[in-house]
């Protein structure tokens, strides 16, 4: 089929995604919570935001149709974007000197500063001011947990579900999952068991993945 991409012509094949079209067509369309082999596709994060035909729909979800019209590159969309990671800022703990090496794989880091989100607009209480020394600590109630090889940082995290498919992919006994309700809703380990027995099999796959530095090795 034939589509409108940015103003030009291409092809598509039915059940291609928008995303997928866009990567082959060499347009880097931002995303934090896509996992190619998860379906269907989380779409939890939202800032692979485009422009179809009027109405903005998530491009790593949406399948193409003959004689779309995709804006993927307008301020428009760009200010989608921004906004959607603005709101995933004011849950984040933004202190990005606390994350070390981390911050070298961190994909929110890189496009806060691409798409100019302004971390304070829907407010932050994790963005206090901190010591410059700052080091989290391990606590009751899990900000902090480690296994001999990894450590998660509950505060960095930002919901997209990529660690819980993959320990299920791996075939963990425990795993992770999400824990709790609305706006006390984060990820865990169930039955409050150790991170250790959680990631045996999937450490290497989560902690790559991870689009913070959420998980990290230790």
């Amino acid at each position: 089929m034939q589509i409108i991409f940015d103003g030009k012509t291409v092809s598509a094949e039915a059940g291609e995604t928008i995303f997928a079209v866009a990567e082959r067509e060499g347009v880097e369309i931002p995303v934090l919570c896509r996992l190619p082999e998860l379906q269907p596709p989380s779409t939890s994060c939202l800032v692979c935001l485009v422009k179809v035909n009027g109405r903005f729909v998530p491009s790593c979800a949406t399948h193409v149709e003959n004689d779309m019209n995709i804006e993927s590159e307008t301020e428009e969309v760009h200010a989608m974007r921004r906004s959607a990671l603005e709101l995933l800022l004011s849950d984040h703990m933004v202190h990005c000197r606390t994350c070390g090496e981390g911050r070298k794989k961190c994909r929110l880091l890189k496009y806060m500063a691409k798409y100019r989100a302004n971390r304070h607009r829907f407010g932050n209480p994790a963005a206090d001011e901190l010591p410059a020394n700052h080091e989290p600590q391990t606590s009751e109630c899990g900000t902090l947990v480690q296994s001999d090889r990894v450590v998660f940082d509950s505060r960095k995290c930002i919901k997209c579900g990529l660690c819980i498919a993959l320990t299920r992919k791996c075939g963990e006994g425990i795993g992770l999952t999400f824990l709790g309700r609305g706006f006390e809703t984060r990820v865990g380990i169930p039955f409050d068991e150790p991170l250790q027995r959680a990631v045996e099999r999937s450490a290497d796959e989560i902690v790559s993945t991870c689009p913070t530095a959420a998980l990290t090795w230790r």
